[in-house]
């Protein structure tokens, strides 16, 4: 499912950004503790326009899994979207 999640995210539009964030929700209530999950919620949110949930998502995502540099990485990206920067 999470593979469907993000090529709607990456050759979609609003309507498939929607999709996306309802299959990776849906993901997580199955598995709560799956990072990628979250990670790919975020960036439904995200390109939603909800940065302040994308945060949230991408917080939890890095809780799960504070080892994932990747993580980090995108999280800082989101971060300056946001026009904040990474502690």
């Amino acid at each position: 499912m999470r593979r469907l999640a993000v090529l709607l995210l990456d050759f979609g539009g609003q309507a498939e950004f929607a999709e996306s964030a309802e299959i990776t929700r849906k993901t997580i209530e199955i598995a709560p503790d799956n990072p990628g999950a979250w990670r790919a919620y975020a960036m439904a949110q995200a390109k939603m326009g909800d940065l302040e949930a994308a945060d949230a998502s991408m917080r939890q995502a890095i809780e799960i899994a504070p080892e994932d540099h990747r993580l980090r990485a995108q999280y800082a990206r989101l971060l300056n979207d946001r026009g904040l920067r990474a502690m």
